[in-house]
């Protein structure tokens, strides 16, 4: 039964021979004598042939052996650490930094110590190391990152607007143009009529980061809404402020899942100055803090060993961004603006300790990314009327670059064991990038916008739905 042998008493001597199988079962005690055979006779001399006997099982413990020995009366069986090192098993280089972990807990007296040198065969072993990782801290980063980017659509998208749409002459009356329709064919922009507006955002977005030979994929839901008021400084500039809230729900596919709130502030400012009656370039740019508060839970279980793992922390962003576009009217009703963007993205993650009841429980140290993306890409808009309602649909085509930190990782030690870092989902270093959607011109105080925006690389897919409501007074 677990914890004890099976022992054979002998009242006389007894003559050893042959072989010891020993059954693979939960129990045992590493370096624990236990007593097989007795005999109050002796041996006569004799052993069993072979004092390392096998496991009875195919699919044996990877990191123990069996050993017997002798005294004059007594056969005793001890399970023993062998020369098989954790890392040996391991197919992955995560695994193969968690497995060099767990071999500087050796003399810790750690019940996952234990657990992992007892327990393991071979094959479970690098589901294990995996789930002992946390790996998905890493992941996070960049799940936090790439959520940076629905503050820079909606500043830019704003700032078309409050300079006339996308802007296509009908939809110049939707900002703060005069509504007067020949007034506005005179000229590339109208000048601003009101001083200030207001606006909201609102996004969805549904997104997939496939992972590698090294990692799993880790999926993410974000929701949130922005609001934002700015005021026009002359003719050619605005400059405003803005506040969101997010959350974000992400898991990977190893027993891992979390949660974030997002609460941001930023300003922003733009411009749009004309070159010909069809011609212009237009300026925007912006600044934004996010305090993002990740929750993550972990669940390792493996054999008997079993714990429900915790960890929360600040996860921190700052960007930088700012755009150029070009824009031509090749007719009246429609807009073409090729444009180039570029964005940094800081994130750093505090350091903390996990809630568990073992040794699993990581301590994960800070950590930082600084991370660029550039853009260029096109935008296509054109106007019309639905019944006495002034629409405007665009088309949004891009390719999106990263660079810097892409690559997250995460530093941690088990209670315990030397600190080891693991790596995470990368960031896409390209992925292109589709938007479409239409605005209404609901009055000459209000307008309102439906969008879909998709990004999609090698390894990451991201899908998008937003909706804007864009006020002056």
């Amino acid at each position: 039964m677990a914890g004890q042998s099976d022992l054979i008493k002998v009242g006389g001597t007894a003559n050893l021979a042959g072989t010891v199988v020993v059954d693979t079962m939960d129990g045992y005690k590493i370096n624990y004598d236990y007593t097989i055979l007795t005999a109050e006779g002796g041996f006569n001399g004799t052993q069993f042939t072979d004092n390392t006997p096998a496991w009875n099982n195919v699919n044996n413990y990877a990191f123990v052996r069996p050993v017997i020995s002798y005294d004059p009366t007594t056969v005793f069986l001890t399970v023993q650490r062998n020369d098989v090192a954790f890392a040996s098993v391991a197919e992955t280089p995560n695994q193969v930094a968690v497995a060099n972990a767990l071999e500087t807990m050796g003399g810790s007296q750690s019940e996952l110590y234990e657990d992992v040198v007892l327990r393991l065969t071979a094959q479970e072993a690098p589901t294990v190391y995996n789930a002992l990782s946390g790996d998905i801290y890493a992941s996070a980063q960049t799940v936090m990152i790439n959520q940076t980017q629905h503050v820079r659509d909606a500043v830019t998208g704003r700032l078309q607007q409050a300079f006339g749409g996308k802007p296509t002459t009908p939809v110049k009356a939707m900002g703060y143009a005069p509504s007067d329709d020949d007034a506005q064919m005179n000229g590339y922009y109208a000048e601003p009529e009101s001083t200030y507006g207001a606006w909201g955002y609102a996004y969805g977005s549904w997104s997939e980061l496939k992972g590698n030979s090294n990692t799993g994929k880790i999926k993410s839901d974000t929701g949130g809404f922005i609001a934002g008021f700015d005021g026009a400084l002359s003719e050619n500039w605005r400059v405003g402020a803005l506040a969101g809230y997010g959350y974000t729900s992400f898991d990977n596919d190893q027993n891992a899942s979390g949660n974030a709130n997002a609460y941001t502030l930023g300003a922003y400012a733009g411009g749009q100055w004309d070159i010909s009656d069809s011609t212009g370039w237009a300026l925007r740019s912006g600044l934004a803090y996010t305090w993002n508060t990740p929750e993550v839970d972990r669940t390792v279980s493996f054999g008997s060993f079993y714990d429900q793992l915790n960890g929360s922390y600040d996860a921190n962003t700052f960007q930088a961004f700012g755009e150029v576009a070009f824009q031509y009217q090749p007719a009246d009703q429609m807009q073409l603006e090729p444009y180039a963007n570029l964005s940094y993205v800081n994130l750093n993650n505090s350091s903390f300790n996990e809630s568990g009841a073992s040794a699993a429980a990581l301590g994960v140290h800070s950590d930082t990314m600084n991370t660029y993306f550039s853009t260029l890409g096109m935008r296509a808009s054109t106007g019309f009327d639905i019944g006495t309602t002034k629409a405007e649909a665009y088309l949004d085509a891009g390719w999106r670059h990263a660079y810097g930190d892409i690559d997250p990782t995460s530093t941690a030690a088990l209670t315990g064991s030397s600190p080891f870092t693991v790596s995470g989902v990368p960031v896409a270093r390209d992925t292109a990038v589709i938007g479409v959607g239409m605005d209404f011109n609901v009055n000459e105080m209000t307008s309102i916008g439906l969008g879909y925006e998709g990004q999609f690389g090698d390894s990451y897919t991201q899908n998008s739905v937003t909706a804007r409501l864009d006020i002056r007074f």
